[in-house]
């Protein structure tokens, strides 16, 4: 009962200060454009809120030809069908880790800022030819990438659509990732999908939950 009576309204009212918060366009981070976006944790906030409840016109389009046909979907309303059976346990496990991350952001507003930044390498290294060694380099078995590296540069590298099936059937590390740290989701909203020699570099997210489980 909580989330009706106290974290979807004050949703609503985050969603609809989108034309306070962001009053300018957000710079697409296109392919081969080097380039940086820094947000306020608020107006990603702001932002989620508005993909929650999907109002980001044409962008549920999945053709190639469409206009952002090139770009990851934003809206959740992927998150929201369901079948004769009911929700799929992992679409709940998703929506209890966002409804936990609004209840957050609504009961005590952030005041932190997220770079996101696009990375283009002009002249890669050619790796069939390459001799040199790695220094110090350590492996371990132990622990999740969310304790055992937290400080430390963490890589993924499953998906060209940033964020994975985050929003739709995938759950696995990218998608959990995202979940764990939901204002990487946003990025979907600007980065077009990344190329052999790209990469989306992100800092300053705040972790949300320890862990999640998708079944």
């Amino acid at each position: 009962m909580t989330f009706f009576q106290r974290t979807l309204p004050a949703m609503i009212l985050l969603a609809l200060r989108l034309p306070e918060l962001l009053t300018h366009p957000i710079p697409l981070l296109k392919q081969q454009e080097q380039r940086l976006v820094t947000m306020s944790q608020e107006q990603i906030a702001c932002l989620l809120a508005n993909a929650f409840f999907c109002t980001f016109p044409r962008r549920n389009a999945h053709k190639v030809s469409s206009e952002y046909g090139s770009y990851p979907t934003i809206n959740f309303n992927s998150l929201f069908g369901g079948s004769r059976r009911g929700i799929h346990p992992m679409q709940a496990s998703k929506l209890r880790s966002l409804i936990h991350y609004f209840h957050r952001v609504t009961s005590n507003s952030p005041t932190g800022t997220v770079t996101f930044e696009r990375r283009v390498l002009k002249h890669g290294p050619c790796w069939d030819r390459c001799e040199s060694k790695f220094s110090k380099l350590h492996v371990t078995t132990e622990g999740t990438i969310e304790d055992i590296g937290e400080g430390m540069l963490q890589v993924d590298f499953a998906n060209k659509f940033v964020g994975g099936g985050v929003l739709g059937g995938g759950c696995v590390q990218e998608e959990i990732r995202f979940l764990i740290c939901p204002e990487l989701i946003v990025s979907r909203l600007f980065t077009e999908e990344l190329a052999d020699n790209e990469s989306l570099v992100v800092t300053g997210m705040v972790c949300c939950i320890d862990s999640l489980v998708c079944h």
